[in-house]
Order: structure tokens, then sequence, then C-alpha cells
């Protein structure tokens, strides 16, 4: 175990019932970061303090997300300057964090700068927003959060290592709850499959989005692709991930549709397009 694990092991944590009041902290920290990070395309609340009702470390989470990551040498300087400790790739690889402790050396604000629609960048905004819009898994993590402090008073690193189930499943839940809200916002006709940009309508959004949907959603969440033929020869192509089908475009189709060829497709064999592009942009916009 090295220094820094064993640190962790013993580091003191506590939680306390949600606090309104850290929404005015977060707002006092962005008025201070803001002229520090003028590069920013924005500074979120994130974390436990920014999701109402749960309860959490009494500690600001900030992401600030950034086009490309640089030195950032002068806005280092000022962060340092402030009283916060820098550390590079600290959460993630290309990333920066600055945290700042108190009195009594607990943390107390977490600044985290990462790129726009990095993993990282990605998991903060959307498990906060699913958080936020599902009060009863808030709470259920709340509930989780402090059953594992009572079994682990003194022992961070074991407290956080049995979050972990609950939170990859969380994860996966809160991306595919994501995408059905922003995909059929992101959809278009020039998102379209060419020959059915004429017949493309917002009546039936998802019609021809298939094959740009299922590379994006294989990016953020992997798992395979399978490809079929649909009834009137069109190819149909749709998520599998963790042995369930996820298939965000099948509404486009009757109900009673029949698709025969079924089968797997690799993903380096599929050669992306321009209607992807556009979609992958606007989806990523919607992370800012």
């Amino acid at each position: 175990m090295t220094n820094d694990e064993i640190k962790q092991k013993g580091r003191k944590y506590y939680f306390t019932e949600y606090n309104p009041d850290w929404v005015r902290q977060y707002e006092e920290l962005k008025k201070i970061m803001s002229p520090i990070w003028n590069k920013a395309l924005a500074i979120k609340h994130i974390g436990s303090t920014s999701i109402q009702g749960m309860s959490a470390k009494p500690v600001i989470d900030v992401l600030v997300t950034i086009e490309k990551m640089e030195d950032f040498e002068k806005e280092v300087k000022q962060m340092t300057d402030l009283g916060f400790t820098c550390l590079k790739d600290y959460i993630a690889p290309n990333t920066l964090n600055f945290y700042q402790t108190g009195n009594e050396d607990d943390k107390i604000n977490n600044i985290h700068v990462c790129e726009l629609g990095s993993q990282r960048q990605r998991r903060f905004i959307i498990m906060r927003d699913y958080f936020r819009a599902h009060s009863d898994k808030a709470k259920e993590y709340s509930n989780l959060k402090q059953r594992n402090r009572d079994i682990h008073p003194h022992d961070y690193v074991s407290y956080r290592e049995a979050k972990n189930d609950f939170l990859d499943e969380a994860e996966k839940q809160s991306y595919l709850w994501w995408f059905e809200q922003v995909l059929p916002q992101s959809w278009s006709r020039e998102t379209c499959y060419e020959p059915q940009q004429k017949e493309w309508s917002s009546d039936n959004p998802s019609q021809g989005q298939c094959f740009v949907t299922t590379l994006l959603v294989n990016d953020y969440l992997g798992g395979e692709i399978k490809k079929a033929k649909s009834s009137s020869g069109v190819s149909h192509y749709w998520n599998r991930i963790d042995g369930e089908d996820i298939d965000f475009t099948r509404q486009q189709f009757p109900e009673n549709e029949v698709f025969s060829d079924i089968h797997m497709v690799q993903r380096e064999n599929i050669e992306e397009n321009s209607r992807y592009n556009i979609l992958k942009q606007k989806i990523q916009d919607k992370l800012k």
C-alpha cells in the first residue's frame, strides 16, 4: 500500500444533511473562479452538494469545462495564490484538480478542470442531472452512504469501495435516461439517413437516425452493435449493453415490425460520417 493509499484509508470524513447554503457557497466560488477561468465554456456546481435533499460531505465540487487542456500556468498560479493545491491527472488523465482545506485540514472545496465531452466531464454532468431528476435514487444513495459510513467510520477507502456496485449501475441508468432526453432534441433532417431526409419530420424524429445514434451511444457506453434488415430492406442498428438490447430509434418502425438477418458488427469496421459528427457535436453541446 502506498503512502497516499494509507493516508486515504485513514482519512477523516463525515456527512451532514442537505444544506441549502451549499448553493450560496457555490455561487461565491463561481464569482472567484470566473475571472481566473475566463477560457471556460461553463462553470457548474456538481457532486452531492449540488443535489437537493442529498446528504453529503460538506465539500463544494465545481466543474470547470474547457475546450482543450493546456498548461494553464497563469491560472494554476492564481489558484495556488488563493490557497488551492493543484493536482494534475489526479481524478483522470488530462485533468486538473484543485482542492482547498479548512481550519482542521479537511477539504472544503474541489475544483475539477475537464475537457468538454471527456469521460470524466460527461459523467459529472449526467449523473448530477440524473440524481436531480430522480429524488428516490438520490435518497437511496444518501442512505447507502450513511450505512457505509457506519460500517467503515475510520476507513475512507473501504467506504468508497462499498459504493462501487451502486454507482456503476446508477451511471449506466443515468446515461440511458440522459440519452432519452437529449437524443430527440438533437435529431434533425441533417442527421437523418440521406435517402430518408425528404421524409423526415419532427413527428417521427427517430426516422433514419439509427446508425449515427448507435455509434454515439456505443462511444459513451461501450457494449456491442447489432444490425438487421427491416421489412422494407432498410438496415437497422441498435446497441447491446451488458446483455440487454437498447434501441433508441425502434419507434420509427411499426410495433409489429419483424427484423431479419440480425447479427453483430464490429465498431472498428464501421466508418463514421458527417451525420455522425453533426449529432456528436449536438449531443456534446448538451454537456455545457
